[in-house]
C-alpha cells in the first residue's frame, strides 16, 4: 500500500501540473521519492517535497498565540503599553503578569518607554529589579500607549522577528545551505535513477525572514536586490531542478538548468486552505 499523500505533496503536484503541462503521480509507496512525472523526452522525472521551516520560530509562534488568547485582568497598572520581546527567547505563558510589577513601578518613577541600551542604564541602581526582570523576560522596548484610564489599560505583547533581510542572493545561500543537510533528500532523488530530479521547497510563516522575505509582497518587490537570485544555485549532485514557493504568498522561483531562474505566481494553484504535515 502507498503511503498517504500529504497535502504539500498534492499541492506540489498541481503546481507541477499547471507550470509544466503533465501528468504528476504520487510515487512514494515504501520511503521513495514523492512524485514523478513523464518529461516530453518520454524519460521521467522524479520529485522531493519538503519544507524549509524553523520549529523553534513555530515553537514560540504558537506558544504566543496561546498567551495572546488567554484572559487577562491588569489590576497594577494605569496605562496601556505595549512591549516589544526578542520573539524566539521570550517565555510567553504568563508574561504580561510577570511585567505587569515592572511596568507599575516604571509608572510610579513617571518613565512611559524602557529600552535596554538607554535608560536601562540610568535605572540599573535605582530600580534594579525592574532592569533585572525586563532582562530576563527578553524584553526589547516597553511604551506607555495610551493614557491613563483604569477600565482599559492593558499590556500588548509585541513579538520582535530579529533577523536581517539582505537580500536574494543572500537567501539563496541560507536555502543552499539548509539543502546539503537534507540527506534523505538526496538519497530517494539519487535513487529514482530519473533523467530530472526536482527538489520542490515550501516556505512557510515560521521560515527565518531573512530566507522568507523575498517572497513576502509589498514595496519589497521593486528593489533590486529582492529580485530573482543574480547566479545559479549550488545544488547537492542529486537534485537538477528547484522550485521555492511561499505557501503564504503563492508566490516563489523555479530554477531549471536549460532556463535559469523564473518567478512562479502559483495562486490558482494553491487556491483553498490546507492542514500541513510536513513530509520527510
Amino acid at each position: 500500500m502507498a503511503n498517504t499523500v500529504q497535502p504539500e505533496e498534492l499541492l506540489a503536484g498541481a503546481i507541477l501540473a499547471d507550470e509544466l503541462g503533465v501528468e504528476v503521480e504520487h510515487t512514494d509507496r515504501n520511503g521513495e521519492h514523492d512524485l514523478e512525472f513523464v518529461l516530453p523526452s518520454g524519460l521521467v522525472a522524479a520529485v522531493e517535497v519538503t519544507y524549509l521551516t524553523s520549529e523553534q520560530v513555530k515553537v514560540a509562534q504558537d506558544s504566543w498565540v496561546k498567551e495572546r488568547e488567554r484572559p487577562f485582568h491588569a489590576t497594577q497598572i494605569n496605562s496601556t503599553w505595549r512591549v516589544t520581546v526578542s520573539g524566539t527567547d521570550a517565555r510567553y505563558k504568563n508574561l504580561r503578569r510577570r511585567l505587569e510589577p515592572a511596568l507599575a513601578a516604571l509608572e510610579a518613577a513617571g518613565v512611559v518607554e524602557y529600552d535596554p541600551y538607554g535608560i536601562a542604564a540610568r535605572l540599573a541602581r535605582s530600580m534594579p529589579e525592574v532592569v533585572a526582570t525586563f532582562q530576563a523576560e527578553r524584553v526589547v522596548n516597553a511604551t506607555v500607549m495610551a493614557t491613563k484610564d483604569p477600565a482599559t489599560r492593558q499590556i500588548f505583547i509585541s513579538p520582535m522577528g530579529g533577523y536581517t533581510a539582505r537580500g536574494s542572493d543572500d537567501a539563496l545561500q541560507i536555502i543552499e545551505e539548509y539543502l546539503a543537510t537534507r540527506t534523505d533528500n538526496q538519497r530517494k532523488l539519487q535513487a529514482s535513477g530519473a533523467a530530472e530530479r526536482h527538489l520542490f521547497l515550501w516556505l512557510d510563516h515560521d521560515t527565518p525572514g531573512a530566507i522568507a522575505r523575498p517572497f513576502t509582497g509589498g514595496r519589497i518587490e521593486e528593489w533590486d536586490h529582492f529580485g530573482l537570485p543574480s547566479r545559479a544555485p549550488r545544488l547537492p549532485g542529486p537534485i537538477t531542478n528547484l522550485w521555492i514557493v511561499h505557501e503564504g504568498t503563492a508566490t516563489g522561483w523555479r530554477w531549471s538548468g536549460a532556463g535559469g531562474w523564473s518567478r512562479l505566481d502559483v495562486s490558482a494553484s494553491t487556491r483553498g486552505s490546507k492542514e500541513r504535515q510536513p513530509s520527510e
